[in-house]
């Protein structure tokens, strides 16, 4: 799984090929199928290096502190392997060694007083705000035109007088210097208060 997980961290989902894995190898396409069936059992190999790393046991002695350290551990977690968020939003591949993970969560909001299915859609809720923000904010390899990737090009042209407002926050989407700001800590501290709230009140 090595070899495969350095080709899509350096190139991108796109470079991937039992063909890639095997010339990284130093090996045959024929040796690689004696490991793996077909791409998908690859990807799928790949995916369950990366989950078997997910925060299942994690200290703190209250369910709301549990979660909270469970939930940033996904995103710090996930941050080094973005091209796995794009393997599982694929929508055909489960890792099943992530259910562990899930099941703690789970878990912890039930102990908060919301009910199964409440405590099913806040986790659904806090994954998704894990999903988008690594897959926005956190950038994989990227293609540049003249230093700058298309999406700087974008911004920062684009023209004041048509889209006052979004002038005003291109600082924010696209930083002079560096990549975007992760606004992780901040989104989720107002995110799953409000759920939690939510959660209670229709009980």
């Amino acid at each position: 799984m090595g070899a495969a997980i350095e080709i899509v961290t350096e190139h991108g989902l796109q470079a991937l090929t039992i063909r890639s894995v095997a010339n990284r190898l130093g090996a045959s396409p024929m040796a690689v199928y004696n490991y793996v069936e077909n791409r998908q059992a690859l990807e799928l190999a790949m995916l369950e290096a990366v989950t078997a790393g997910l925060p299942v046991e994690v200290e703190g002695t209250d369910a709301l502190t549990r979660l909270t350290t469970r939930m940033h551990g996904l995103h710090d977690h996930m941050a080094d392997y973005r091209w796995a968020l794009q393997l599982v939003t694929s929508g055909d591949l489960v890792p099943t060694n992530s259910f562990p993970f899930a099941n703690a969560c789970i878990g912890e909001f039930i102990e908060l007083g919301l009910t199964p299915a409440d405590a099913i859609y806040s986790y659904g809720a806090c994954w998704h705000l894990v999903l988008g923000e690594l897959l926005d904010r956190h950038p994989g390899p990227t293609r540049k035109l003249d230093g700058r990737t298309q999406r700087e090009h974008a911004l920062r042209d684009m023209d004041p007088e048509d889209h006052p407002h979004y002038v005003q926050v291109i600082d924010v989407l696209d930083p002079s210097e560096g990549p975007p700001p992760c606004q992780f800590s901040r989104t989720f501290g107002i995110l799953l208060p409000g759920l939690i709230a939510a959660g209670l009140a229709s009980s």
